[in-house]
């Protein structure tokens, strides 16, 4: 059985648990299942267990500086290959941390080079396309890249001879526990918003454009927490169609209560490659309005299963359209469904052993 480290350094348990660790800990235990695999991650706190066995892996927790320490823990483990999961978004950070961390797992590790594990990069995260004459240092630290949408794996392999290192897998989900859910039956059309309340995730552009629909006919949602928080509930102070939330633990009822999920986006970068809540949406038979955004744009075809705008004007035609055709709500929603097949959690665990194997 193909023993495997995995480098998280934000891992469970975490009060508000991201897309990007909801995702990681979904393909974690299917991997689990089928390698033997270790996660080692930072430990926070003192309460956690340094050690503990949690659904079909072990879960080791180091103290910091995190990528010294999970370097001396990994060699130690002495496994097939080990994979750098990373969130960092910016290449010369990437090319830094990575770079401590080989260098102290390689000092650490066995003596006979033909022993030593494999190091994949895992790019869980959109980044700043910045910097491009970075990636070929990054890509000599890592046998293979793997990239979360298709933007990333475009951006990795324009480097020369580097292509047959680089890999597209998406993020994915267990559709089962999605497409078994029954839609409800609004009266009025409802919109609806969630993740962080924060400028790069545009709940504000989404509000403003809502409040330039004027349609008593419609509702919005906006759950989160975050920075515009309070913005957010003096602009819509006095309209009682529209509901602002904080943090939910089990989104999808709220999801699920929605007739249209809109994604504003001004940026992807810190952001899972694929935003989870998205794919979470088209699973439940959601038609979804995103920005052009390289973490969302890959989830909707234009005008089959929901819009891609450039503009709050254009959101705000797209928004005033369809709360007005409940049949295309339908329609789009029907071939959302159909999209999200591509995004189940068993096949993009398959094609993940197969790379590694």
């Amino acid at each position: 059985m193909l023993k495997i480290v995995l480098i998280v350094k934000y891992y469970y348990p975490l009060k508000r648990p991201s897309g990007i660790l909801r995702f990681v800990m979904n393909l974690s235990e299917k991997l689990g299942q089928k390698t033997n695999l270790t996660i080692i991650t930072c430990r926070f706190e003192k309460k956690h267990k340094k050690i503990e066995c949690y659904k079909n892996y072990k879960i080791i927790r180091v103290a910091s500086p995190f990528y010294i320490s999970s370097a001396i823990k990994a060699a130690r483990l002495k496994p097939d290959l080990i994979i750098f999961g990373t969130g960092i978004s910016k290449l010369w950070l990437l090319l830094i941390t990575s770079s401590i961390f080989k260098f102290f797992n390689t000092v650490f590790s066995y003596t006979n080079d033909s022993s030593r594990p494999n190091y994949f990069l895992y790019q869980f995260v959109d980044i700043n396309y910045k910097n491009h004459f970075l990636v070929k240092y990054v890509c000599t630290i890592f046998e293979k890249v793997i990239c979360t949408n298709h933007s990333l794996y475009n951006f990795y392999s324009k480097q020369n001879n580097i292509k047959n290192k680089i890999f597209y897998i998406p993020p994915g989900i267990e559709l089962s526990k999605f497409h078994n859910i029954k839609n409800k039956t609004n009266k009025n059309i409802r919109i609806g918003f969630f993740g962080h309340l924060s400028y790069n995730k545009g709940s504000d552009i989404l509000l403003d454009s809502f409040l330039k629909l004027d349609d008593d006919n419609t509702e919005l949602l906006l759950a989160g927490v975050g920075s515009l928080n309070h913005i957010l509930k003096k602009k819509s102070r006095g309209h009682k169609n529209i509901s602002i939330k904080g943090y939910i633990n089990n989104i999808e009822m709220e999801i699920l209560s929605c007739d249209i999920l809109v994604f504003p986006y001004r940026k992807s970068e810190m952001i899972l490659g694929l935003s989870l809540s998205a794919i979470e949406g088209i699973a439940m038979s959601k038609p979804l309005i995103v920005s052009d955004s390289n973490c969302l744009r890959d989830l909707v075809i234009n005008g089959q299963n929901g819009y891609i705008f450039h503009s709050e004007n254009e959101l705000m035609e797209i928004l005033k359209k369809l709360a007005n055709d409940k049949k295309q709500i339908t329609n789009f929603g029907i071939k959302s469904k159909t999209r999200s097949n591509e995004f189940n959690i068993n096949i993009i665990c398959d094609n993940l052993i197969d790379l590694l194997e």
